[in-house]
């Protein structure tokens, strides 16, 4: 594996999500399974978002990180048309 991944490896119960060792997920594969599980800062948030959800507008409305990252995304779709 590369020095500087992006992603770590976990093991997970298929049938109760539960996460578990790499080592007994190894020891039972029909019933666990082996995932690379992004770190921090690496998931599905867009780069443009990663800022305002860190850093939300002062003196604004209070709103969840959901809530925020959800209006930005209808404004960068609604800006791509």
């Amino acid at each position: 594996m590369a020095k500087n991944s992006k992603t770590f490896l976990v093991g997970r119960d298929a049938q109760t999500g539960e996460f578990t060792t790499i080592k007994e997920a190894r020891r039972h594969p029909d019933s666990y399974v082996v995932e690379r599980v992004p770190k921090s800062g690496y998931g599905d948030v867009p780069k443009e978002l990663k800022s305002v959800v860190v850093n939300p507008p002062k003196g604004g409305p209070k709103k969840s990180s959901n809530a925020i990252l959800k209006s930005l995304r209808y404004e960068i779709k609604r800006e791509k048309r």
